[in-house]
């Protein structure tokens, strides 16, 4: 007897039952798989162009600036997204519970997609 994990006796699996087993519409789920990779597909292409021009960034919107303070601005801009995706991610999320999954995920779709032609 003690806290010696290895002296408790293991309990035998329980066997799997058929109201253990979630039944999912194929037809569904390729459906909420594909929104979601066209989501994140979006949103990292976005992130991914933004790092690849952070240091091109910095001199455009602060052409008078040292080069340092042009790339901590550009990268500061950058870090922001990190604070705002869980933010957006509560607020997105409370919108989706309210009025449809779907209709939040088209909606952040087009403005990711307007953002990036802007």
């Amino acid at each position: 007897m003690g806290s010696d994990p290895s002296s408790t006796p293991t309990r035998p699996h329980r066997r799997l039952r058929e109201s253990d087993v979630t039944v999912v519409d194929k037809s569904m789920m390729r459906r909420a798989v594909s929104g979601m990779v066209v989501g994140n597909t979006m949103e990292w292409y976005d992130v991914g162009v933004y790092g690849y021009l952070a240091v091109t960034m910095g001199k455009v919107f602060l052409p008078t600036a040292e080069p340092a303070v042009q790339i901590l601005f550009s990268l500061g801009v950058f870090a922001a997204t990190y604070i705002a995706r869980p933010l957006g991610g509560i607020v997105f999320g409370r919108l989706g519970d309210r009025i449809g999954r779907q209709k939040v995920l088209a909606t952040t779709l087009i403005m990711m997609a307007t953002s990036t032609f802007l």
